[in-house]
C-alpha cells in the first residue's frame, strides 16, 4: 500500500476508490490523480442534495437517490442491512466501513466521483458491459475485514457469474441465501441478491454467509461499526500519512511493538471532509507519537508530497487526552477539488 493511496486529506477518493477496485479484476488500485485507503467512528453529512453529475456511464444523480431511500424502506433491504451488521461482528486487526451512498450524495462525494468516471471509465465500462455491475451505481455501503471486501447494494440484473470468466468458474449454493462463485478455490459469494463478499477463498467466503445466516455466531462482543469508520492497527498510521522516513520509521518500529488499535471516522459535508483518528495508549505512547505528529506538522512531510499535503497537515489538531491521543484534520472543498484535480470541477475533464 503506497503511502498516496490512504492519504488523510483525500480518505474521501479512498472509500470511492475502494468500492471499485476491491471488487474488480485488479491486483493494485487505479491510479488516481493525484491520489486514494483504508484507514479511519463517523457520519456522512448531507444537506440539500446537489446537481447531477455530468453523463459519463454511471454515478449518482438525484433521482437515483429518490429510488435508493424508496428501496432502503423495503423489508428485504431491512434484512440486508440487518445481515450487514452481522457480518462485521467478527474479530479483526483491520476492520472499515464506508457509506458510500451518504458521501455520494455530498459535494465532496460528487467532486470524487466525477474523477472515478473518468480515471476508472474503462475497467466499469468493461464490468457494466460483461456482468451489468456498477459499482459506483450500484452499491450504497462496504465494508472490509482484514482484507476481505463486503458490498451491499441494489444488484438488479447483475449476471454474477459473468464477474470473473474463467475456464473453470463454478456456481453453487450455500446456506439459505447464499451464493458461491468460484473459479477453482477463489472468487466471490453473494448473499440474497444484496451482498457482494469477496474476492475471497472458498473458507472464507462460505463462513462469512455461514456468520450472516447465524451457522456461525457472531461475536456479541464486537459493535458493528456504522457511517464511515473503523479501526486499525497503530502503526498504520504511517502507511496513510505522508510524513518523511525520518520522522516515521522510529515511531513506526515502536508502535509495531507498543500500539494498540486506532479507532477513525470520517464525517463527509458540504464544505469538506473532516477526518479523526484516535490512538488508546499510556502516556510513553502519546509523547512519542505525539512528537512524529508535531514533526510532521512542521514540516516533516515527504518532499515530492510537501507542496499537495504541506498545508493540510500544518492545520493537524493534535490533543492528549485520558486514555490516549487524538488527531483531527479538515480539508475543505476546495482543498479536495485541488488535491483531485481538474476532473472534481464540474464540467471538466483531466
Amino acid at each position: 500500500m503506497s503511502r498516496l493511496t490512504a492519504t488523510l486529506a483525500v480518505l474521501l477518493l479512498a472509500a470511492l476508490g475502494l468500492t471499485v477496485w476491491l471488487l474488480v479484476d485488479r491486483q493494485d488500485p487505479p491510479p488516481l490523480k493525484p491520489a486514494r485507503q483504508d484507514a479511519a467512528p463517523a457520519t456522512s453529512g448531507a444537506a440539500a442534495l446537489p446537481a447531477p453529475l455530468p453523463a459519463l456511464g454511471g454515478g449518482f444523480d438525484v433521482s437515483d437517490e429518490a429510488r435508493r431511500l424508496a428501496h432502503e424502506a423495503t423489508p428485504r433491504a431491512v434484512a440486508g442491512r440487518a445481515a450487514m451488521r452481522t457480518a462485521m461482528q467478527v474479530a479483526g486487526e483491520r476492520r472499515v466501513i464506508v457509506d458510500v451512498a451518504g458521501i455520494r450524495a455530498t459535494a465532496p462525494g460528487q467532486a470524487a466521483y466525477r474523477c472515478l468516471l473518468v480515471q476508472a471509465k474503462d475497467e466499469m465500462d468493461r464490468l457494466r458491459s460483461r456482468s451489468g455491475f456498477d459499482p459506483l451505481a450500484q452499491v450504497d455501503e462496504m465494508a472490509v475485514i482484514d482484507g476481505l471486501p463486503f458490498a451491499r447494494g441494489r444488484y438488479e440484473g447483475v449476471d454474477w457469474e459473468k464477474m470473473r470468466p474463467g475456464d473453470g468458474a463454478t456456481a453453487e449454493p450455500h446456506g439459505e441465501k447464499g451464493m458461491l462463485y468460484l473459479d477453482g478455490d477463489r472468487g466471490v459469494a453473494v448473499w440474497d441478491g444484496q451482498i457482494l463478499i469477496g474476492d475471497g477463498n472458498r473458507d472464507q467466503l462460505e463462513a462469512a454467509l455461514d456468520r450472516i445466516e447465524g451457522r456461525i455466531p457472531a461475536d456479541p462482543d464486537i459493535e458493528p461499526l456504522a457511517g464511515t469508520s473503523g479501526q486499525l492497527k497503530a502503526d498504520d498510521l504511517f502507511e496513510v500519512l505522508p510524513i518523511a522516513y525520518d520522522v516515521a520509521e522510529p515511531v513506526r518500529t515502536y508502535l509495531e511493538e507498543h500500539g494498540g488499535p486506532l479507532t477513525f471516522a470520517v464525517a463527509v459535508a458540504a464544505d469538506g471532509v473532516r477526518v479523526s483518528v484516535h490512538f488508546q495508549g499510556d502516556e510513553e505512547l502519546q509523547s512519542t507519537l505525539g512528537a512524529a505528529l508535531e514533526a510532521a506538522r512542521g514540516g516533516g512531510v515527504v518532499e515530492e508530497l510537501r507542496e499537495r499535503f504541506g498545508d493540510l497537515l500544518k492545520n493537524m489538531e493534535i490533543k492528549k487526552e485520558n486514555d490516549g491521543l487524538l488527531v483531527q484534520v479538515f480539508a475543505p472543498m476546495a482543498a479536495l477539488q485541488q488535491l483531485m484535480g481538474p476532473c472534481a470541477l464540474e464540467g471538466e475533464e483531466p
